[in-house]
């Protein structure tokens, strides 16, 4: 089992090497990144949104 686990690590670090040694692999994963930065920043405003949301439904508008 352990034996197992440790090729199929060796595995996907070999493979990680070879993506990251090719441009095309490195444009690929920064395009990824670019992406996944504009995701969490959408997520983390419509959380901010819906505390703000959350936060004006229980605090009467008066005491704002």
């Amino acid at each position: 089992m352990k034996r197992d686990f440790a090729k199929r690590i060796q595995h996907v670090t070999h493979a990680c090497q070879k993506f990251f040694e090719n441009p095309e692999g490195q444009k690929e994963f920064e395009e990824w990144k670019a992406q996944r930065a504009k995701e969490v920043e959408k997520e983390r405003k419509r959380k901010e949104r819906m505390t703000k949301t959350a936060v004006s439904l229980t605090i009467p508008p008066f005491l704002l």
